[in-house]
């Protein structure tokens, strides 16, 4: 009986190990999906601005032939 306990015990470290690394994400993982968001953010600004743009012109154009 001790036997089979002290052999399970040496496995211990490599089924925690297995453990954490299957726990969740990782810093790294976090920050490059925080930077891809910040990213997409961007993407995302510049398209609603240049659209704003086009918008405003269209506006303007309808108010002064109309």
């Amino acid at each position: 009986m001790i036997r089979r306990f002290l052999v399970l015990l040496q496995d211990v470290p490599s089924r925690v190990g297995e453990l954490r690394r299957e726990e969740g994400l990782s810093t790294a993982e976090l920050l490059g999906n925080a930077a891809l968001a910040i990213a997409a953010l961007v993407v995302i600004w510049g398209l609603l601005q240049a659209l704003g743009v086009d918008v405003i012109d269209w506006i303007r154009t309808k108010i002064l032939d109309g």
